[in-house]
């Protein structure tokens, strides 16, 4: 009977058919109850995403007021990583201003970063039962302004050196020795990443 049929007799078929399924789902109490039951999961989901986003908000206006970058390696070998540091930051152009193995700091010298020079400053210690190597990653950007008079009889120059913050837009100096921090200091790996 079914193949004697013409195709629009079954499309016809199968849709009434289709409805009296989804008649009879609507009325049963559980289809009932679980649609009841994804509103609740979607609105709870969407609370949720919101909690999320709002802690995400709050972990990164904590993060761009930080200053410092402290990393806690997978290694416990001091020595070899503060070599190591050393002699990264020297292939990479930077100058050291101080390399003291028994302090644990590493300096740089100062370095065009966009607009501005930044110095970057390493410290290195050893913490935890297993002596894992934790690096503190500091910066400064530096500026200068110049006045003088014309005639050359009065001339000044004003330095300073603002805290390196990941606050700066994409590009600037601010940003630039963030990430330069950011690079170096996860260079080895991390366990564990705070920033102060």
């Amino acid at each position: 009977m079914w193949s004697n049929l013409t195709t629009y007799k079954k499309y016809a078929i199968m849709k009434r058919l289709l409805l009296i399924l989804i008649s009879v789902l609507l009325a049963l109490p559980s289809f009932a109850q679980t649609k009841k039951e994804l509103r609740e999961a979607r609105r709870s989901e969407r609370i949720e995403q919101q909690r999320i986003a709002d802690s995400l908000a709050y972990e990164k206006e904590r993060l761009r007021n930080a200053t410092a970058i402290i990393v806690e390696t997978p290694h416990s070998d001091y020595n070899g990583i503060f070599t190591s540091l050393a002699k990264l930051l020297v292939r990479d152009g930077y100058n050291l201003k101080m390399a003291d193995r028994e302090l644990g700091i590493i300096t740089t010298e100062q370095r065009l970063a966009g607009m501005a020079p930044i110095s970057l400053t390493f410290s290195l210690s050893t913490a935890g039962e297993d002596d894992k190597v934790m690096i503190t990653a500091t910066g400064k950007v530096h500026s200068s302004i110049s006045v003088g008079v014309r005639s050359g009889i009065f001339s000044s120059t004003t330095e300073s050196a603002d805290p390196i913050s990941n606050r700066g837009m994409e590009g600037s100096a601010l940003q630039i020795g963030w990430d330069e921090m950011l690079k170096y200091a996860t260079y080895f790996g991390k366990t564990t990443i705070t920033y102060r």
